[in-house]
């Protein structure tokens, strides 16, 4: 299935809102005190975040 432009336009738009939510939400995380083991947790949750929203938009 190809997509319009003005559909690859609206999910490119889409992708960059969620991608500036996560970068919000994991500053505001890493705000919180927290143990090194927490930190490495919220690090790997967001790392999975964005690369799943890569894989998703991409392919």
């Amino acid at each position: 299935m190809r997509l319009s432009d003005a559909t690859f336009y609206i999910l490119l738009a889409c992708l960059i809102l969620v991608n500036k939510f996560l970068i919000f939400s994991f500053s505001c995380l890493r705000r919180i005190p927290s143990s090194p083991r927490q930190q490495i947790l919220v690090y790997s949750l967001f790392l999975k975040g964005q690369v799943s929203l890569f894989i998703r938009f991409t392919f």
